[in-house]
């Protein structure tokens, strides 16, 4: 989804996005990356990470912000032809505004949800579902990593949260065509899952494409 092999550079939004290294591994490919996260810790932590492993520095923008991002702290830098923009604030501001209201003018061409959708609390999902699905273009695709696990020691659900291919039905199934791609054990190389009090714990990957 993000190889880049046909020298297109897309507008990628990554969602409660933390200091994750994919950031700067999409924008590498040439694209223009959007992460959203409204952890000051995680933000600082993440321009740090640039800055020492990638010699990419953040810089704070405050002047011709439009008006659909003031509600953020914005960072922004280049990395090879490609870009990051980190966007400190709450990702349900995105359509702040109105339904239709997005970071960007033409809405984004993919998003990936590597640890989002399983870290929200069930009964934010289908608001979350609402803002990606307002800020994706027609056509544009998610990248979805889910979970699927039994419940942890004393009965805790998450996070990370199961979320079973009947829950992404029932929240994307009206406005996206879905298409599992991979399907993984974790538990062989992530003991500590059973530690925890998991019995089986799958990591599933989806590709959603908008309709």
């Amino acid at each position: 989804l993000f190889s880049g092999d046909n020298n297109k550079s897309s507008s990628v939004l990554v969602p409660l996005c933390g200091k994750t290294h994919d950031m700067p591994y999409i924008a590498s490919l040439g694209h223009n990356v959007v992460g959203v996260d409204c952890v000051p810790k995680a933000c600082s932590e993440f321009r740090d990470l640039l800055k020492e492993t990638y010699g990419v520095i953040l810089s704070l923008i405050t002047d011709g912000v439009p008006e659909n991002k003031r509600n953020y702290t914005v960072w922004r830098g280049s990395l090879g032809s490609g870009s990051i923009t980190y966007l400190l604030g709450d990702f349900f501001s995105l359509c702040a505004g109105g339904r239709g209201s997005t970071t960007s003018p033409t809405g984004f061409d993919a998003i990936y949800d590597r640890g989002a959708l399983v870290a929200i609390r069930p009964v934010d999902r289908i608001e979350y579902v609402a803002t990606c699905r307002e800020v994706l273009k027609p056509g544009g695709k998610i990248l979805l990593l889910a979970l699927e696990h039994d419940p942890f020691n004393n009965g805790r659900l998450g996070p990370p949260y199961c979320v079973t291919r009947a829950d992404i039905d029932a929240l994307y199934a009206a406005d996206f065509d879905i298409k599992e791609l991979d399907r993984e054990d974790r538990m062989l190389t992530e003991s500590h899952w059973k530690k925890k009090g998991a019995s089986y714990f799958e990591e599933i990957v989806y590709v959603l494409e908008k309709k």
